[in-house]
């Protein structure tokens, strides 16, 4: 038997229907607006990684500021992006936050390079540049600074092969001679005394002088005389030449004006930086330092000949530094850009790669570049 529902019942079911629908409608639009909704439009802000690159990046105030700064407020503006800038105290500290994607997005003088686009991403360059070397411009003749510049690697070799020389000759001499000490002009039976004399033999032998007050009668140490002369002698002019030399140039100018020079140099770099790895490969004497602060003081007080660094800083600080002594060097090598680093796979890295077009074409870029370093070099 089949009951008749009532209209009552068929009008409450037909309503159940459209709330139904309605709420699975409602479900939907939600759920479409959450997954098309842009990144960094949520509410929670995204953390951005700077650290201390003047003048990209500036932390003398509340508010950071700079030209890398500039860009990315004016970036986030036409993306309606909320963020929180979080500072790190070095390059190294602000490159392990972004692989360790403890930030969103890292900004300052960030070079991009194969080796960290290893690790993480980059957007397209928005500073070119390259690397650039400050100088003192005038140097007077110091001792300290001289002395240390004989603390190379090659000269310090040199330096000990001489001595072992003409230790070793001022042994065999005494060893050869000491029995003629009765006769003028003998050396002396006593083993300290007679090798300092062979020593001193050594030394007015090996460089021609020759007073005579010392002279070998056997055969051995006649032979010794012709040994040291040839073999010792070419190495002791060597040496004085390059003494020479290296008092011409602390008495003239620094003697750096590219790259090359700086071979065998104190040269400063900052850990971690391009400029570290260019000059482990060029063979100058690195001295590196966490901040690029502290290599501008040891420049100035002469510990090391030259700073190798991002051109684009180098000529900052030798414009706003009160020492008016020192200069950037008028070339520019090993080209490199500058791009804002992300976390591997970061889904803002197309969102920033098309307003960073967008202001390249507009030619914010270039103006940007004109309010913070003027004239382009």
């Amino acid at each position: 038997m089949i009951s008749a529902s009532s209209p009552h019942d068929v009008q409450s079911r037909q309503t159940d229907v459209r709330l139904f629908s309605h709420r699975m409608l409602c479900i939907f639009f939600i759920v479409a607006i959450v997954l098309v909704r842009p990144v960094g439009a949520s509410e929670n802000p995204l953390f951005i990684g700077i650290y201390p690159t003047e003048p990209f990046v500036i932390l003398d105030g509340k508010n950071p500021r700079g030209f890398t700064i500039d860009l990315w407020r004016t970036l986030a503006d036409r993306l309606d992006l909320k963020y929180r800038f979080v500072a790190s105290k070095t390059i190294t500290g602000a490159l392990e936050d972004i692989t360790g994607k403890r930030v969103d997005v890292a900004l300052g003088a960030l070079s991009i390079t194969q080796q960290r686009e290893e690790l993480i991403d980059f957007t397209y360059p928005y500073f070119h540049t390259g690397l650039g070397i400050l100088v003192l411009k005038k140097r007077s003749f110091s001792t300290g600074r001289f002395f240390r510049s004989l603390l190379t690697p090659h000269k310090m070799k040199m330096i000990g092969f001489l001595f072992v020389v003409l230790l070793i000759a001022g042994h065999l001499i005494w060893f050869f001679e000491r029995r003629h000490d009765d006769e003028p002009l003998s050396f002396d039976k006593r083993y300290l005394p007679g090798v300092l004399e062979g020593i001193y033999w050594a030394i007015v032998t090996a460089s021609t002088i020759g007073y005579g007050d010392k002279v070998a009668k056997s055969w051995q140490g006649r032979l010794l005389v012709i040994f040291l002369v040839l073999s010792a002698l070419p190495l002791f002019a060597y040496a004085t030449a390059k003494l020479a030399s290296d008092i011409t140039i602390h008495e003239i100018q620094s003697g750096i004006s590219g790259p090359r020079d700086l071979i065998e140099r104190r040269v400063g770099v900052v850990n971690g930086s391009t400029s570290q790895d260019y000059i482990k490969k060029l063979g100058s004497i690195e001295v590196a330092f966490d901040r690029l602060e502290t290599a501008y003081a040891w420049l100035r007080s002469g510990r090391i000949d030259a700073i190798v660094h991002d051109r684009p800083r180098l000529l900052y600080y030798a414009k706003i530094s009160r020492q008016q002594n020192v200069e950037v060097l008028p070339l520019t090598f090993s080209p490199q850009d500058y791009g804002i680093a992300l976390p591997e796979n970061s889904p803002l890295r197309e969102r920033l790669n098309r307003a960073l077009l967008g202001l390249s074409e507009e030619g914010y870029l270039n103006d940007l570049h004109d309010r913070w370093f003027g004239n382009r070099r």
